[in-house]
């Protein structure tokens, strides 16, 4: 699976997963971002991981998707393909 991701995203997965985590995928870095090749079983894991985040911190007081809620929104459904 191919995901292609902004720069804000790669960075955001970068510094939450950690640098031996994100290691794990092949990236291409262009102008427009950042492409990844993920294998699907790590694909699903990754996703499971952003979904539990973002119903743990993703929402503020009003249960409204704060700065890191958004992100982790817009993860979830580059890896739900």
């Amino acid at each position: 699976m191919i995901v292609k991701l902004s720069t804000s995203q790669y960075e955001f997965l970068k510094n939450t997963l950690g640098r031996e985590r994100i290691d794990l995928f092949e990236h291409l870095s262009n102008g427009n971002g950042i492409a990844l090749e993920v294998k699907d079983e790590f694909a699903i894991e990754i996703r499971d991981w952003v979904g539990e985040r973002l119903q743990r911190e993703g929402f503020d007081e009003n249960y409204e998707l704060n700065e890191q809620g958004k992100i982790l929104e817009q993860l979830e459904d580059l890896l739900y393909r």
